[in-house]
């Protein structure tokens, strides 16, 4: 019987410990049956606490559609909801390995083999510089409260 490493748990199970998925090559999903299961019961509680679903991914920006609807993000460590993110965004920060090294590595290779001009450089790091003031501000305000 054929054997498979379910990327969730990481454990060697049959093939039938495997739901069919037409767009995986073996035509099985990567994920066994039993981490699907917990992982819908996870999504299902955090769903039910989440905010609204707001009209744009709050990664990129843009409106959800069709062709690009929103996607409950979440950390897989915590089991918290980060926010609504389109299928694109959290399709791409789960393949940068769902951590903010993995965005940064990817930040990293882009901009050193960039064209960037000097004039947009210092507008983008200083886009970065915001978003770390920010996480800093809010861990400030989080510590007073505890």
């Amino acid at each position: 019987m054929s054997r498979k490493i379910c990327v969730y748990c990481g454990k060697r199970k049959n093939n039938k410990s495997f739901s069919k998925h037409r767009g995986h090559k073996d035509r099985l999903d990567s994920r066994c049956k039993s981490c699907v299961k917990k992982e819908t019961k996870i999504r299902y509680k955090i769903r039910k606490k989440a905010p609204p679903v707001p009209n744009n991914c709050e990664c990129c920006h843009k409106l959800f559609s069709e062709k690009n609807s929103e996607r409950l993000d979440h950390c897989k460590k915590t089991k918290k909801f980060r926010g609504w993110a389109c299928d694109k965004c959290n399709t791409g920060i789960g393949q940068l390995g769902d951590n903010i090294q993995g965005v940064l590595n990817a930040f990293n290779y882009l901009l050193l083999r960039s064209d960037i001009s000097a004039d947009e450089l210092p507008v983008l790091i200083n886009g970065v510089v915001d978003s770390l003031n920010n996480l800093l501000s809010r861990q400030k305000d989080s510590s007073r409260v505890a």
